[in-house]
């Protein structure tokens, strides 16, 4: 006779301290771990395609995906980099992802790292990726090296330091709370997003008769102060690259056999200059797929076309 709870509360305590016990009980403890871990991994890799997908898959060359909503379109280009990894043995260092939001590019890196252990293919938006191209060449530009981004962020302390210098604004009561979504702060920036929009100073105030000449004097003084920093506005971006690369062809080479194999989600949203920054990239090896929806364009409002 014996107390079995106090025998396997003994076990239990040897197997945590030593991981070492007898043989028929760490089998069952680690064959349960094996079992989940197992059914976790068939989870992730039990991804099964159409024959339609299958093709775009196994295609080489230029390759445009056209399909509707829910219809898998990043689970194909994701399997077709998968493809390229495990079948065709492509260097995941020479293959570039693009996506247009950060979160999608959260995703996509989610969904390679299943079957890329440590090496990682390129995966960016076409603005960070700009990004990263000008920063290394910054000074064949002519720009600081710093190349600080112009964000929604720097706009906002650079008010609110403005606003420090005490200004009196038309319109405006400096005695509204700084913060909140409708306080001072968010106001101004608000405005100011508006006014870049309009280009125009009359047809500004006539939209906005609650403000005046101070206001516009007010947006002078930050775009000098903005323009003395040198920073570089979200669109720059993309055209200070296409600049870079067609001023310095060796540097386009270089990018060029860099990202040998190109594949671009959500290609609906692209504007103009985007896409000639892709093409450029690709006009050596032609070896880019691109997918997409023709009806649906949720970047129309800044240039993205589905044409």
């Amino acid at each position: 006779e014996f107390d079995k709870q106090q025998y396997y509360a003994a076990m239990i305590e040897t197997y945590l301290n030593n991981k070492q016990t007898t043989k028929g009980f760490t089998t069952i403890f680690d064959e349960m771990v094996e079992e989940e871990t197992a059914s976790e991994s068939s989870k992730k890799s039990s991804v099964t395609y159409t024959e339609r997908q299958w093709e775009a898959i196994r295609k080489t060359g230029p390759c445009l995906i056209c399909a509707g909503p829910g219809s898998g379109k990043t689970a194909t280009i994701v399997g077709k980099v998968k493809y390229m990894i495990t079948e065709r043995d492509i260097e995941p260092s020479i293959i570039l992802m693009i996506s247009f939001t950060n979160e999608a590019v959260k995703v996509m890196r989610n969904r390679c790292s299943e079957f890329c252990e440590d090496d990682l293919p390129n995966i960016s938006t076409v603005h960070a990726l700009s990004y990263s191209i000008i920063k290394k060449h910054a000074g064949l530009l002519g720009r600081n090296k710093e190349l600080p981004l112009l964000t929604e962020n720097v706009i906002k302390e650079t008010i609110r330091n403005l606003l420090e210098s005490t200004y009196s604004l038309d319109g405006l009561s400096l005695g509204t709370p700084l913060s909140g979504d409708y306080g001072l702060l968010n106001t101004l920036y608000r405005y100011y997003c508006e006014y870049l929009v309009a280009e125009d100073d009359e047809l500004f105030l006539e939209k906005h008769t609650n403000l005046g000449e101070e206001f516009l004097q007010f947006v002078k003084i930050l775009q000098d102060i903005i323009r003395k920093r040198e920073y570089i506005t979200f669109d720059e971006q993309i055209e200070m690259c296409l600049t870079l690369l067609k001023e310095h062809p060796d540097i386009l080479r270089m990018y060029q056999n860099l990202y040998r194999y190109i594949l671009v989600d959500e290609f609906q949203d692209i504007d103009e200059k985007q896409a000639e920054l892709i093409y450029l990239l690709c006009e050596n090896h032609h070896e880019i797929t691109v997918v997409g929806d023709d009806d649906q364009n949720i970047y129309g409002w800044r240039g993205g076309t589905n044409k």
